[in-house]
């Protein structure tokens, strides 16, 4: 069979999945690798979920902080901490701090290259595989290219096999209001596509939920953000007495068909402020 970290050339490289770095696949021994702050500090990022997962590696690493061990706790040293039958969690120390400082991110490259060899040396003595997340790339701040090179090579190259998750793709479904006309249009294309927009009619803008959008019926009403206090036009325009607003409210009646009596502010009252 042939090892799952090579390709059909026979060159060992990372083996990518989509998937949870803490839920790793396959059978026998594995490490779960992951990048720590030398500072202690643990809450953002992939810690998260190893801590959601198991407590025992959030509570090692404040520990290891705060009192030292055998492993002195410094950039460059790696704690193992035993989770489960032939499963551990990797904290490798291998970021310095946690803020960006002029223009250089906290990622230790020759730090991450210390802690990968040793998460080698104990992956090689337990006959485990490697399971991470894209480490380092994250709150770290480092570079993909840089920071699988340097996989490749303490790692994979020495023969252990490899393998790094991917969250699957989420999806966000934005909702947009519209008035009768475009709605017309729209029903035209087959539900398939908005019409283009004219030349005088502004951006959209994006509604994230859809019991807001439904804040636009089919009596015209129209949805406006939040945010905005002031009169507004369908397209989040907001409109004064002004002679070019009122050419702008002109123009947002001929692109959606609804009329400023039909127009809300942000307290859901109605307003006729332009006519």
């Amino acid at each position: 069979m042939k090892n799952a970290s090579e390709t059909d050339t026979g060159v060992k490289t990372i083996r990518y999945t989509i998937g949870d770095a803490t839920a790793p696949h396959g059978d026998g021994a594995k490490v779960i690798a992951h990048v720590c702050n030398d500072i202690g500090g643990w809450g953002r990022g992939f810690v998260l979920a190893v801590s959601k997962r198991w407590p025992a590696p959030e509570a090692a690493y404040r520990m290891w902080a705060v009192e030292g061990g055998e492993t002195p706790f410094a950039l460059g040293n790696t704690q193992f901490v035993e989770v489960a039958d032939n499963l551990w969690v990797a904290n490798m120390v291998a970021q310095r701090d946690v803020r960006t400082v002029d223009g250089v991110p906290p990622i230790r490259y020759d730090a991450l290259t210390a802690t990968l060899q040793q998460v080698a040396g104990f992956a090689i003595r337990n006959g485990a595989s490697v399971h991470m997340p894209r480490i380092g790339c994250g709150l770290a701040g480092g570079d993909w290219n840089i920071v699988s090179t340097i996989v490749t090579r303490e790692l994979v190259a020495n023969g252990v096999e490899t393998y790094l998750y991917d969250l699957p793709a989420q999806t966000t479904t934005l909702y947009r209001p519209v008035g009768p006309k475009e709605l017309a249009l729209i029903q035209a294309s087959g539900m398939k596509a908005f019409p283009p927009r004219l030349p005088d009619q502004p951006v959209f803008y994006p509604v994230l939920n859809q019991e807001y959008a439904r804040r636009s019926p089919a009596t015209g009403t129209c949805a406006i953000p939040d945010r905005v206090s002031s009169p507004v036009s369908p397209c989040g325009r907001t409109i004064s007495q002004s002679s070019k607003s009122r050419r702008s409210a002109a123009a947002c009646i001929r692109s959606f068909g609804c009329r400023p009596s039909n127009w809300r502010n942000s307290t859901g009252t109605s307003s006729a402020t332009s006519k």
